[in-house]
């Protein structure tokens, strides 16, 4: 069965073909090579031919393929069971190892994988800091849960993805992309959202975007900001980790305490190849985890005992020698691959952190150091397709991206590299062969542009509740509607000199009509301008987004939508009174009562609403109140069923008035509740939990 014939059987059953994205080779093209064995410096695909490989399974492979004595520790290990589900001696064992290399790592918890490392890293920052943004740079790369997604570098990269399908806009929300090596960046996202940000979690060296090292002074800059703003730091050392040296980046560059991170992220090397990583940090941190702390983190196959087996006996091979070794091969085939690629006249940048590298293809690269994501994608990657088949070609197994590390193992001796070096010239030349892409011609857009309009969602009277990707559209608006129930301190976000307009529907009877917001949208969207319609809760509960989306739509106009919290559980939240709780009520109705159950105009089954045992939260019934009360009654609602109105909810002068369905519109006529007031009905109402 022929390679081609291998991947179409693979692509029947495996989506893609693959288990991850870039195996699939779609950033250089043709067939994925399937690999049947490997040893030392070389893999064997299913057909038997060798290939000197640079990859090692994405970095695990510090020893070398299949180290007789990793294979030795795991085939021994599994002769005494595969998984107990229960402590073992070799976590222990293992944990100790980690901490003698690296002593800022105090306590250390097992996971799979190196996306759960990191994934528990930010819930336990979090958890002990009690705040719910992250930060992390561009380009970076963390594992695929939600929130770090954005902006990520490697496969992502590979496929020209800034983020991926199905993670939720309210997820995304919660990380902050800074540009990597930027600590003014930095410095003003704190400086703006300081008492929110949990931690700031970086690759100490990047080598996701390929190998970009830290400017001096940036690791520790992390530190010094973090420590200032109360906020915790994380160490992704997933792939850097035993891996540059016996401790990690950390080990290279840490001179003094002032360098220590608050956690620690290990994957890859930890594991000798089996699927293991951990976190690690001070015994203060690592101890709010369960079943000691409050921060939960479980895992069947945690601490596999395989895994760890496999992990003893490559941190106990890797010495002092194996680390020197690594390091003289990665110095002496980085340098013949920059002197290769000279030679035959190919713009390029060979980049080091420790004994990783890659190289940025291209004049833009060629011209100055690559210091970020932005300057690591303005590369020429089709000189790396060329030059990657034809080391293939030639029997060298590259990383099937340009956005990836080379990694280099102790099994690569000189009769390795003289492989690999032999194939340099070749391949070299094919990349020489690629013309550069043509530059874009620069198009004037017409000059009757047109702008756009964001529907964005406050947090009901309270800026606090407002998303950061709300926020930010404040910050880029020419212009702002917004209404009287938006949370007016927001507006100070507002660009300088935008236009601020109030089209507040007011409770006295004066309003803007929804025809005049409508045009005032277009009319502004038409004239360039990129317009905020600002408003109080979420832009579809019972506000009038859908018919402003139609309007805009209809109009050619671009909308983008910026959900926002709604009142209908914010409000209730704010004032103590859960809308759901697992033994009083398993279900909220929200409506509205702008006109009451005895009106011809309203289209709620009132019957169903009276007898449905959920909480029901009513907006827009200040002035339907009595009629709302009295209609639940008669329909067969409970007449002591408790109830409650929140006024002005999370402004100063917020008031919250508790009775029951049959008193509570005397009960708010007395205290002179006037809109905006949010009505809750059902058992929730009788609980105070404020």
């Amino acid at each position: 069965m022929s390679m081609r014939e291998q991947f179409e059987r693979a692509c029947e059953v495996i989506p893609g073909g693959v288990s991850s994205p870039v195996r699939a080779f779609g950033s250089v093209g043709g067939t994925p090579v399937f690999i049947a064995s490997a040893a030392g410096p070389r893999v064997f695909d299913t057909d038997g031919r060798a290939y000197l490989d640079l990859v090692g399974s994405w970095g695990p492979a510090l020893l070398g393929h299949a180290h007789p004595d990793v294979v030795a520790a795991v085939q021994a290990a599994a002769a005494r069971g595969l998984s107990f589900g229960a402590p073992t001696l070799a976590e222990v064992e293992l944990a100790e190892l980690i901490r003698t290399r690296v002593p800022a790592a105090e306590k250390v918890r097992f996971v799979s994988t190196g996306t759960e490392a990191t994934m528990t890293a930010i819930r336990l920052a979090r958890g002990a800091t009690q705040r719910p943004l992250i930060v992390k740079f561009a380009g970076c790369y963390h594992g695929h849960s939600d929130g770090l997604l954005a902006a990520a570098g490697s496969g992502l990269a590979t496929a020209g993805q800034p983020g991926s399908a199905g993670v939720t806009a309210a997820a995304a929300a919660q990380t902050l992309v800074l540009p990597y090596n930027d600590t003014t960046a930095l410095a003003a996202a704190f400086d703006r959202h300081g008492d929110r940000i949990a931690a700031v979690i970086t690759e100490p060296a990047a080598a996701n975007m390929g190998v970009v090292p830290p400017a001096p002074g940036f690791n520790a800059a992390l530190r010094q900001i973090t420590a200032k703003h109360g906020a915790l730091l994380i160490f992704d050392e997933v792939l850097t980790g035993f891996r540059v040296g016996p401790a990690g980046w950390w080990g290279l560059e840490n001179t003094a305490a002032e360098l220590d991170p608050d956690l620690f992220t290990f994957g890859k090397v930890v594991g000798g190849g089996m699927p293991l990583a951990a976190l690690g940090g001070p015994a203060a941190v690592m101890d709010l985890l369960a079943p000691l702390g409050p921060v939960y983190q479980a895992g069947t196959l945690s601490g596999n005992p395989l895994a760890t087996a496999a992990g003893i006996a490559t941190l106990t091979l890797a010495d002092d020698a194996v680390y020197a070794s690594v390091d003289a091969a990665a110095a002496r085939l980085s340098t013949s691959v920059g002197a290769a690629l000279e030679a035959a006249g190919v713009p390029h940048r060979v980049q080091h952190a420790g004994s990783l590298f890659s190289v940025f293809w291209g004049e833009a690269p060629a011209a100055e150091p690559v210091r970020n994501y932005a300057q690591a994608q303005a590369q020429d990657p089709r000189r790396y397709q060329a030059f990657f088949h034809a080391m293939l070609e030639g029997g060298v197994a590259l990383p099937p991206s340009a956005f990836e590390a080379w990694f280099l193992s102790a099994a690569h001796d000189d009769e390795a590299l003289t492989g690999i070096e032999a194939v340099l010239p070749q391949a070299a030349e094919a990349a020489a062969r690629v013309r550069p892409e043509p530059r874009p011609v620069p198009v004037t857009p017409p000059k009757a542009a047109k702008g756009m309009v964001s529907l964005v969602g406050g947090g009901p009277g309270d800026p606090g509740l407002l998303t950061l990707a709300g926020a930010d559209c404040l910050a880029e608006a020419d212009v702002v509607l917004y209404d009287h129930l938006a949370p007016y301190e927001s507006l100070q976000l507002a660009r300088p000199g935008a236009e601020l307009v109030d089209v507040g529907k007011l409770p006295r009877g004066e309003f803007t009509p929804q025809e005049d917001i409508n045009r005032l949208l277009i009319e502004h969207a038409r004239a360039g301008k990129r317009v905020v319609r600002f408003k109080g809760g979420d832009v579809f509960v019972f506000g009038r987004g859908g018919e402003e989306w139609e309007a805009c739509n209809a109009a050619g106009i671009p909308v983008q939508i910026i959900p926002g919290v709604t009142s209908a559980t914010s409000a209730p939240g704010l004032a103590g009174i859960p809308v759901t709780h697992r033994g009083l009520s398993q279900g909220f109705t929200v409506v509205s009562a702008h006109v009451g159950p005895e009106s011809p105009r309203s289209t709620l089954n009132w019957e169903a609403l009276a007898t449905n045992a959920t909480t029901l939260v009513v907006l827009m019934g200040v002035k339907t109140l009595p009629e709302v009360c009295a209609g639940l009654v008669s329909r067969g609602m409970d007449a002591s069923t408790p109830a409650a109105i929140i006024h002005k909810a999370a402004s100063p002068d917020m008031g919250v008035v508790r009775g029951t369905v049959s008193t509570l519109a005397q009960l708010a006529a007395e205290a002179g509740i006037t809109a905006p007031a949010i009505t809750v009905i059902g058992a929730v109402a009788g609980l105070d939990l404020a």
